[in-house]
């Protein structure tokens, strides 16, 4: 059932955080910051393509096999991708530490964003004031001040705190977000405004989108070859941003009379923006943070634009019901508001259907309505998320840019596999070498000593970081990671499953 599906979901995204956030992590292991964009980059180009394949792909299996082979396909590409990780992909080996899983952290951070989660994507049926609404979002944000506070006690965070104290990592948080939030509104409704809005078929508007996602894919290879040439970062992020912005002021602009070419035009610019932006954050943070705390912001990336993600569906998607509904009574009956559903004239079979209903002329003098107050609740739209966008500009051209350092990584993190050594003893694992010669390094966590000497010349004021148990950055906290995504997941799905059923009700 529906319920099975969303809990076996939750699973499966367990598992792609762990692969976004590995990558990301594997890449700060093996190169120094300014070569890290390149291959950043390339990721983000091959990501954006593999979403533009994959559509179509999946359309095609649901439609000439069954919707299962969706999943069943993976059965197929998953040992491929495991043979080449096992026998291709770099060993590091980072001195052993001990570390601990923070439950209480794990728990309490599942806690605040389940009914925050569950209150966004059903508000828009129950009420922004009802009483289970708001229930959930105070249970949501007594769980963050709860882990606020047990992060701060905790020996080895989760989420260490500290970090934040870092003006470079707390904007690319700030940044991600409000992109996610900006994002969402267009993807979600760009494809709605297309099928209903201007009456393209589910095809055509999975056609528009592609150009788009081959810009981008043009955009992040070109925006990490910059930064690793030039060791910059800031005027890719204002830049991609800003087309971002203006490109959602376009959309904002569009009407029932927009042409295809229009729209492809307006979504040319926001995919080179996309683009431009994919790899920045992820590197400006790496650059700022300590060597040991690369899967920790690499996560923090990926976090914080997907909550954002679901935040701007939920709060977008409550405006824009509002406005549309306002819309449709402002230019129909009221008999025949009920009997249109907006939302479902995406469906071809429904509105074959709701013409059959209500008649060839009825239909030909409501379509033309119900087009208008589509365009015209989904551009608000744009414009909101425009303003959205806005904010990540205006935090971008607050960062302090701390150019990419150059240091070569140690030969620890060789492509060759080494042979397996006795373990040397605590005493002699770490090499002494001068601060201000950092290609002397000899081991990868010399590497992470100048890197964090380099930081605090930078940041004086920054307090002592704490050790989190992830040694040597993202080679061992990807441990800790999949067992407390793999907590977080489990724990997420189970509650959607037991709770869906029950606050349908």
């Amino acid at each position: 059932g529906i319920y099975e599906l969303i809990a076996f979901r939750a699973v499966q995204g367990v598992g792609a955080a762990i692969l976004m956030t590995a990558t990301f992590s594997v890449v700060g292991d093996l190169y120094a910051p300014a070569e890290r964009g390149r291959f950043i980059g390339l990721f983000g180009g091959v990501f954006a393509l593999s979403s533009l394949i994959g559509a179509p792909i999946g359309g095609v299996l649901t439609e000439t096999l069954s919707w299962r082979w969706v999943f069943w396909i993976m059965l197929f590409l998953a040992p491929v991708v495991i043979a080449v990780v096992a026998f291709k992909m770099p060993w590091l080996r980072p001195p052993k530490r001990e570390f601990r899983i923070d439950v209480a952290g794990v728990l309490t951070l599942s806690l605040m964003l389940m009914p925050a989660m569950i209150a966004l994507s059903l508000a828009s049926q129950w009420g922004w004031l009802a009483p289970q609404t708001i229930i959930l979002f105070l249970v949501s944000a007594l769980a963050l001040l709860l882990f606020i506070r047990i992060e701060q006690r905790a020996e080895q965070p989760i989420v260490p705190l500290q970090l934040f104290k870092i003006q470079t990592i707390a904007t690319a948080a700030v940044v991600n977000f409000f992109i996610g939030v900006g994002m969402m509104g267009v993807f979600v409704y760009l494809q709605f405004y297309l099928q209903v809005g201007i009456g393209v078929d589910a095809a055509t508007a999975g056609l528009v989108m592609g150009p788009m996602i081959l810009v981008s894919v043009t955009g992040s290879i070109v925006s990490g070859q910059v930064m690793s040439r030039t060791g910059r970062y800031k005027i890719l992020a204002v830049t991609g941003s800003l087309m971002m912005f203006a490109s959602m002021l376009l959309l904002s602009t569009m009407t029932r009379e927009t042409t295809i070419p229009g729209v492809l035009g307006r979504m040319f610019l926001f995919g080179i923006g996309m683009g431009l932006m994919m790899p920045v954050m992820s590197i400006a943070s790496q650059n700022a943070a300590p060597q040991k705390f690369l899967g920790i912001v690499s996560a923090f990336n990926q976090f914080f634009q997907q909550v954002g993600g679901v935040i701007g569906i939920g709060v977008i998607g409550a405006l824009f019901n509002a406005r549309l509904a306002s819309g449709l009574m402002e230019r129909l009956a009221p008999d025949l508001v009920d009997v249109i559903q907006p939302e479902k004239l995406v469906d071809p079979l429904f509105r074959d259907r709701l013409v059959e209903d209500l008649g060839a002329e009825v239909w030909a003098v409501a379509e033309p309505q119900v087009q208008t107050a589509v365009a015209t609740a989904i551009t608000d739209n744009f414009l909101l998320a425009a303003a959205i966008v806005f904010i990540s500009v205006l935090a971008i051209l607050r960062m302090k840019e701390i150019k990419l350092r150059s240091a070569e990584l140690p030969a620890a993190t060789s492509i060759e596999r080494p042979e397996p050594k006795p373990e040397p003893p605590a005493a002699n694992r770490f090499i002494e070498f001068p601060v201000l010669e950092p290609k002397r390094a000899q081991t990868l966590n010399g590497a992470a000593e100048v890197f964090d000497l380099e930081l605090r010349q930078q940041y004086p004021s920054l307090p002592p970081l704490r050790e989190s148990g992830n040694g040597s950055g993202g080679a061992v906290s990807l441990r800790r990671s999949i067992v407390a995504a793999a907590m977080i997941g489990a724990g997420v799905g189970l509650a959607l499953s037991l709770l869906y059923p029950r606050l349908e009700r």
